[in-house]
């Protein structure tokens, strides 16, 4: 989820319907390569087994944190590979430029990030130990939602906490509302009257425990 922060807006128009949802339409041909328009993203979210199995990125903006090198070690579990041309990798000093919230440990590329993520949701859902009932309770919900979306993840169970926690924390929860209510096109049928067939049947009661979660 996301909203345009720069852009050329003579160039498209933002449009939202009920058949296609919210779409951009373009008001001319643009050229392969070319930049259409940068984003700021308003919430993001690793996959749960991405960051089990260690795949470190920033909590806030997803940015990789580790080098190429780091990468292919972790991916063939083989510490004693090296990669040539390191000079190459804009990521090979990444360690130096990490920033660590003090409480939990999580991880940032930036000063930045971690203020960001203070500031929009990360004051709630920090797993300091200060208070244990929340973050057993937020374990429970991640370990629920990895034993019942196994990979290929679609999606994450941490947007809906963090969607969840920049309400709490926002000044302006009907702003934030309205711009979350622009990715969404509704989880039911008006027209026929049934639930968004995103699960199988079979996946009902799993879908059950994360809610009563």
């Amino acid at each position: 989820m996301s909203t345009i922060t720069s852009t050329n807006e003579t160039n498209f128009v933002i449009d939202n319907d009920e058949v296609k949802g919210r779409q951009i339409i373009s008001k001319r041909i643009y050229q392969c390569g070319e930049l259409i328009f940068q984003e700021q993203p308003l919430v993001l979210a690793q996959f749960e087994w991405n960051k089990l199995y260690k795949y470190y990125a920033c909590e806030y903006c997803l940015y990789p944190l580790e080098s190429c090198e780091q990468n292919v070690r972790r991916l063939c579990q083989d510490s004693s590979i090296i990669i040539p041309h390191s000079e190459c990798d804009p990521n090979r000093n990444i360690d130096q430029q990490i920033v660590r919230c003090p409480k939990c440990n999580e991880m940032y590329c930036s000063i930045i990030c971690y203020q960001q993520a203070m500031n929009n949701y990360h004051l709630t859902l920090c797993q300091s130990n200060e208070n244990q009932n929340k973050d057993q309770l937020i374990r429970h919900i991640i370990d629920l939602w990895r034993n019942v979306h196994p990979p290929p993840e679609t999606t994450s169970i941490s947007l809906v906490l963090k969607i969840m926690a920049m309400l709490k924390q926002s000044n302006n929860r009907l702003l934030l509302l309205q711009e979350l209510q622009k990715f969404s096109q509704g989880v039911q049928s008006e027209n026929q009257q049934f639930y968004h067939k995103l699960l199988r049947k079979e996946f009902e009661s799993q879908v059950e425990q994360l809610r009563y979660a």
